[in-house]
């Protein structure tokens, strides 16, 4: 799974302050891209309000082998032209791969 962090949130998960992924997620296998341009327009993170944008020098992601999540997830409709994403619901959280620090 990946999940494409906002710069805001990198230094909390480095750190250990934040230890629950929340929002969207995608399988690693739907983002092979090769630049932060290609993440932005494939995975439209050009919403309002948004922090990234597409001529950003580099992208921080999320990635860990999903075992169970299912609980977690809630796939998005039909075919897509972009890959789907997975919200995470925020009553549901799936807590980090790593663990609290």
């Amino acid at each position: 799974m990946v999940k494409v962090v906002p710069p805001r949130l990198v230094e909390p998960y480095l750190t250990g302050q934040r230890s629950v992924i929340a929002g969207y997620v995608y399988r690693a296998s739907d983002c092979a891209f090769g630049t932060p341009a290609d993440y932005y327009r494939s995975l439209a993170l050009g919403y309002a309000g948004t922090e990234f944008s597409a001529d950003m020098a580099g992208l921080v992601v999320l990635r860990w082998i999903a075992l169970d999540m299912s609980a977690s997830l809630v796939p998005g409709p039909g075919p897509r032209a972009r890959p789907a994403p997975f919200p995470s619901s925020s009553r549901c959280p799936c807590p980090s791969p790593w663990g609290p620090r």
